[in-house]
């Protein structure tokens, strides 16, 4: 978006901006692979030799304009989809066909939706697509008879984890194969601070073995209990955690993975270099599929939940930068809710429809005092302090599930008429952004709902804004306005890579590593709108 990119200078974003909340549509850990027969074995050093060069991509579109091309490819029929079935079989894993029966078909449209209902724009667009199969991977050879078949037939292949997505990451634009891989889990090592876990392990398991030993999850979205580590990689970018940790394009966040591309004969690739991660990383599993992920883990803390409200939405998100900033407190997540969504949509104790509040996680209790003060010096109250956030997510509920995207689930479930925005409220005008958007919108239009994160080493606002259009017109009308006035805007009625922010040289990479992982361009079609040109362009 050119408001983002005016805003970093050029620099590629962060991923603590990209703010897509929950993830899915791809596994990912890193592992070292047994050799499987028939499948050629790529180091990141010989992938780089091969690496293809490309101009910088410049693209700008209206809201207005439809962010989606029409189909090139034809779907497969039904022999391409039974020789892909059988093949695929040969291998031991299990595949459902759509044509099978009533029982198949509405399996194969329940795996092929995640939640991207939460955009009326993507409700009306995506609402009817099913997968005409289903693959059930549960080890890495079923991965790569499913790559292979699907390249020998030119059958689509959409990866699905938890299926907790926001913005329709496996909805089957052009038919295919779901390959469901979250039966293809389990923690494969994990020692001094560094995890390796199979793509389709859940978040919560891992975080769950990790406090065991002392260790946790450096960020997670609000979907924790659901999502998988492949697919919060794969279709996601930041979440509960970013405020220490940054996102996950931060070098570092991930230290490799391993990914199978879609070809005939099938490799597997070992990447670890920044570039070579970055390129897959939120990429909705359109240029490999990721088998494996290895990433560090943080020390556990005794983490408290505290809640504070404030009268005034300025005072409480001057305090929440406070917060975030303050050198001697450990914050893991600061959240501002402005009036009244706490009251009205989250199970949040003593808070009235009055309240602007600012939730903060935080380490050590005895903190407590210091929280207090800064809260008194910006006009606000304590209502809370004293719910140790706990592993097994009980009552009262955990902060963090009224936080990120479960805000907006929460708000759907009492207002259907509710949706969002994403977008970044840069740390050196954050405030001044605040009061800009307030002034301008009223609050039966648009209430601000803001996470604190790292950007690039300063503290700015991830931001999940509830919104009330008349219609889709309008609601790319105020996508529009947050444009102008230089707020990055990070589209979620939009099922494309491009929509949700990524352009210029980030999706320049994405775009080179499937031209050469992904010839036939059969991995997740419809979601890289660069590769549709080019394709389009070529067959002119």
């Amino acid at each position: 978006m050119s408001a983002r990119d005016a805003a970093f200078s050029g620099i590629s974003p962060p991923a603590s901006t990209l703010l897509i909340v929950n993830g899915f549509s791809k596994p990912e850990f890193l592992v070292e692979v047994e050799a499987v027969a028939a499948v050629q074995t790529v180091s990141a050093k010989t992938f780089r030799r091969r690496r293809i060069s490309t101009r910088r991509m410049k693209h700008r579109f209206s809201y207005s304009q439809r962010l989606h091309l029409s189909t090139q490819q034809i779907k497969p029929d039904e022999e391409q989809l039974a020789r892909f079935a059988q093949d695929v079989r040969a291998s031991g894993a299990k595949v459902i066909l759509a044509s099978a029966g009533a029982n198949q078909k509405r399996e194969c449209l329940r795996r092929s939706r995640d939640y991207f209902w939460y955009s009326p724009i993507l409700k009306k667009k995506l609402d009817g697509y099913s997968a005409d199969a289903v693959v059930a991977a549960t080890k890495e050879e079923h991965v790569v008879a499913a790559a292979r078949a699907a390249a020998t037939y030119n059958v689509p292949i959409i990866t699905r984890g938890g299926g907790t997505g926001n913005y329709g990451q496996i909805s089957p634009v052009r038919g295919g194969a779901i390959l469901d891989v979250s039966g293809f889990c389990g923690i494969i090592s994990l020692n001094d601070g560094v995890c390796r876990a199979f793509a389709g392990t859940k978040l919560s398991e891992i975080e769950d073995t990790a406090r065991q030993q002392g260790w946790e999850l450096r960020q997670h979205p609000s979907t924790r209990r659901e999502a998988t580590i492949g697919g919060f990689v794969a279709g996601g970018s930041t979440g509960h955690g970013a405020l220490l940790h940054g996102g996950l394009a931060e070098d570092g966040a991930v230290l490799g993975l391993t990914v199978i591309s879609a070809e005939k004969e099938p490799r597997i690739l070992h990447l670890s270099e920044p570039n070579e991660l970055n390129s897959v990383i939120h990429a909705y599993g359109t240029n490999g599929i990721i088998t494996q992920v290895e990433f560090p883990l943080a020390r556990v803390q005794p983490w408290v939940d505290a809640i504070f409200s404030f009268d005034n939405l300025g005072d409480a998100a001057t305090f929440a930068i406070d917060v975030a900033n303050a050198p001697a407190i450990i914050t893991r997540a600061v959240a501002v809710f402005q009036a009244p969504i706490a009251a009205s949509y989250l199970e949040l104790p003593e808070v009235s429809n009055s309240s602007n509040v600012v939730t903060v996680q935080f380490s050590p209790a005895a903190l407590a005092s210091s929280l207090w003060r800064l809260a008194k010096n910006r006009g606000g109250n304590a209502t809370t302090a004293d719910q140790p956030t706990q592993p097994s997510e009980t009552k009262p509920r955990a902060l963090y599930l009224n936080s990120w995207n479960h805000t907006t689930l929460h708000a759907l479930k009492k207002d259907k008429n509710v949706t969002y925005l994403q977008a970044a409220y840069a740390s050196d005008n954050a405030l001044h952004t605040v009061a800009q958007v307030q002034n301008f919108f009223p609050t039966s239009k648009l209430l601000q709902h803001l996470e604190c994160v790292n950007m690039n080493g300063r503290v700015g606002f991830a931001v999940l804004s509830l919104i009330w259009p008349q219609d889709d017109n309008e609601l790319l009308q105020i996508l529009e306005w947050h444009e102008k006035h230089d707020i990055p805007i990070f589209n979620p009625h939009d099922e494309t890579i491009e929509g949700g922010g990524m352009k210029g040289m980030s999706i320049s990479h994405q775009l080179n590593f499937k031209r050469i992982t992904d010839p036939a361009g059969i991995l997740n079609p419809g979601k890289m709108r660069c590769y549709d040109e080019e394709v389009s362009s070529n067959c002119k």
